[in-house]
């Protein structure tokens, strides 16, 4: 079977055009067969995330039939549709008309409580592998197999991947099991046209791979007899009929079916009507390399830049100084730009490879791997046949195999300067096939995860991408907004700032809010703001990802073991700014070694920092996130065991520290209060000891006395107050 998951050809060069007049809408290109894409006059269409793509293949699967709202949200979501389902899909019929853009979108019509998508003027790989099926089958019936097997091959070739890859949801499921039959009885179909016209070591060939996957079809193994017996390989021929007899009995309990019996009769007896000629020049009829070649192409794959870049300058000039490096053209240089969510790290390395493309000549190839949203993950073979594809490789040459297709992608950019941009990359394994193995190229890779695996066995360089300073903030609200607006209103600007904590995502949003208000004032914006949970919610444009901060840090919590993510929530009630292993370990009621442990697998993936060995922090948005899901997931009792156990471990703590470094008149002793059982304070074995941890705490100890307020732990929240305030110097 040719290329089972190769990319679909370019848009404007599908094999058959729609019959009749051009116009603007006819230059579009739809893709089912494989995942849900759309192109315009060449340039791949941005039409949003999952659900928006689940909606456009329900349109385009009913080839200009209605579609009501209610089969909408049954195929999005069967049994489990949310309330707001309804709302939901008028607003990804928004998104979609906004992604195809005119004139198409005016295609997409209301009608009679649903919505219908004229088909005549698109174009969609699903109907022209339908067209060339039937063209192939009347070639067939016809008496020429040659000439059929080359009209399946190229509907075949349409084909790259599962259908409606990457769609979630029960109607995509039986429409992908659908469309999945008949490419296998399509593929049955060529490969029995290539027996018939000659070409056995090509059949032989494809079939051996298919039979892997379908062990159990009779056909295929049929087939398989028929092509090796061509081949003048009669020994083999019978070894597969031995092993399928073999087979068929072990797990089914049955025998050959009568027509594969008959096959091996023939076979045995060397029949030599089964042999096919090749024609004087030594080639066999409808030979493969006779379809229309592809003309190799430079990728240009890059998504476009954003147009208001602010700030990054250091970040920036570091992948840049990466990249133009006069040793680059020695080593194959690698790059991971890492970083918590929503804090731009697309934004940066999208900008940064649109600076250096013009040093990478050979082109640019571009992969959102999806390795932490709600897509399904890319594979690593799905995306070297995207790039096999854009490098020019014809669709039917790519191998199936992820160890022949990265081999071949490594022979495809050697000699060649290329820029590679991985987005949202999960892990080294996901990275690994897709890195280029001779020098000359740069590999921009982002990730919510560190990756150490890329530095230790690639020399990969790390890019730490932090939230923006309060310039670059300040910055990116002017140039969003206007100065006059910022001018007008420099408190409710602050107050915006300082909420959003430097968080691109967050500025994003807020600023898209206010753009919608425009004769409004900040304040109506900053207001929300000042209550963290009603924060969260003003922090939401709608079910895209890219419009809403709970989605893109659910993807990371999401990803979590249980004990992990219990930790993040739990961590929520902590004082903050700062918190150590060991209070991580008071607060989940867990030995330090292992809070240290999970506290390290929370930073790998930027829900905490380590700005300072041991002592890890959360962004103020991540902390209101992980307090909302503590509401939600941990139980009253629970959450009020956690404060108590922080509140005993800090009053203790300091207690034993004070008593270490206060003497004469200035100490004067009081009871610590009630000590939480378990709870192990810290010993300090001299007043240095003692010292450097209230040096250290100092922050935190202060924060924890107004928390204490606020938790109505008034005995602890004076007796705390009582120790600080009896240090010296205080």
């Amino acid at each position: 079977m040719p290329d089972r998951t190769a990319p679909t050809a370019p848009p404007g060069t599908s094999p058959r055009p729609p019959a009749g007049g051009e116009s603007a809408a006819e230059e579009m290109w739809f893709t089912l067969l494989g995942p849900v894409r759309a192109w315009r006059d060449g340039v791949e269409v941005d039409i949003g995330h999952a659900k928006v793509r689940a909606v456009l293949a329900c349109l385009l699967l009913r080839r200009g039939g209605r579609a009501t709202s209610e089969q909408l949200v049954d195929s999005l979501w069967g049994a489990e549709a949310p309330p707001s389902a309804g709302a939901l899909v008028r607003t990804y019929i928004h998104k979609l008309r906004k992604g195809l853009g005119p004139p198409l979108a005016a295609r997409i019509r209301s009608k009679d409580g649903g919505y219908v998508l004229d088909a005549d003027p698109v174009r969609l790989d699903l109907t022209a592998f339908e067209r060339l099926v039937t063209e192939a089958r009347t070639k067939r019936d016809e008496g020429d197999p040659a000439a059929a097997a080359a009209l399946y091959l190229e509907g075949l070739a349409l084909w790259s991947g599962p259908p409606l890859a990457g769609i979630a949801g029960p109607y995509a499921a039986t429409q992908r099991a659908r469309l999945d039959s008949h490419r296998l009885l399509a593929t049955e179909e060529w490969l029995a046209c290539l027996v018939d016209s000659g070409q056995y070591a090509d059949a032989a060939s494809e079939l051996t791979g298919l039979i892997a996957e379908h062990p159990l079809v009779e056909r295929f193994r049929e087939l398989h007899m028929l092509a090796l017996y061509g081949s003048g390989r009669q020994a083999d021929a019978l070894a597969v009929f031995r092993e399928t007899r073999r087979l068929l009995r072990e797990e089914l309990g049955v025998d050959p079916a009568p027509g594969l019996e008959a096959t091996h009769r023939r076979v045995l007896a060397a029949d030599p009507a089964l042999i096919r000629h090749r024609d004087g020049l030594g080639r066999l009829p409808g030979d493969r390399r006779a379809v229309r070649a592809v003309p190799r192409i430079t990728p240009a794959q890059l998504p476009a830049p954003l147009p208001r870049f602010v700030g990054r300058k250091e970040p920036c000039d570091r992948v840049i100084a990466l990249a133009l490096d006069p040793a680059a053209p020695d080593t194959a240089v690698t790059c991971v730009i890492h970083g918590m969510p929503g804090v731009g790290k697309t934004t940066l390395a999208t900008q940064a490879a649109h600076l250096v493309k013009e040093h990478f000549p050979d082109g640019q190839l571009y992969v959102n791997l999806h390795g932490v949203d709600d897509v399904a993950a890319v594979e690593p073979a799905d995306a070297l046949a995207d790039f096999l594809c854009a490098l020019g490789v014809p669709p039917g040459e790519i191998p199936a195999s992820l160890a022949a297709r990265s081999a071949l992608y490594r022979s495809a950019v050697a000699e060649r300067r290329v820029l590679l941009l991985l987005d949202n990359a999960r892990d080294i394994d996901q990275v690994r096939p897709l890195l280029p193995g001779t020098p000359g190229c740069l590999t921009l890779v982002t990730s919510r995860n560190q990756i150490p695996g890329l530095t230790v066995a690639h020399q990969a360089h790390n890019v730490h991408l932090g939230p923006f300073d309060t310039a670059e903030a300040h910055e990116y609200l002017v140039r969003a907004l206007g100065d006059s607006r910022i001018t007008a209103q420099p408190e409710a600007a602050d107050e915006i700032i300082a909420y959003c904590a430097g968080l691109p995502l967050a500025l994003a949003i807020v600023t898209a809010r206010t753009a919608h208000l425009p004769g409004a004032g900040l304040d109506r914006i900053s207001g929300p703001l000042r209550d963290t949970h009603e924060g969260l919610d003003a922090l939401s444009l709608g079910g895209d990802p890219s419009e809403n901060a709970r989605i893109a840090f659910s993807w990371s919590y999401d990803s979590l073991a249980p004990e992990t993510a219990r930790l993040f929530r739990l961590l929520s009630l902590h004082p903050g700014p700062e918190i150590t292993p060991a209070a991580a370990a008071v607060a989940a009621d867990l030995p330090v070694r292992r809070a240290r442990i999970l506290l390290d697998e929370l930073r790998r993936v930027h829900l905490l920092d380590e700005p300072v060995p041991g002592r890890y922090t959360c962004h103020d948005l991540l902390g209101a996130y992980g307090d909302e899901l503590s509401r939600a997931g941990d139980t009253e009792a629970e959450r009020a065991e956690t404060v108590d156990r922080l509140l005993s471990y800090y009053v203790f703590s300091a207690d034993a520290a004070s008593r270490l470094i206060t003497t004469g008149p200035r100490r004067q002793m009081v009871p610590a209060g009630r000590r939480v059982p378990k709870v192990k304070p810290e010993t300090f074995a001299d007043e240095g000891q003692a010292l450097a941890w209230l040096h250290a705490e100092l922050s935190v100890l202060i924060a924890t006395v107004k928390w204490a307020a606020d938790h109505r732990a008034d005995g602890e929240a004076w007796r705390l107050s009582w120790f600080l305030n009896a240090l010296p110097g205080r």
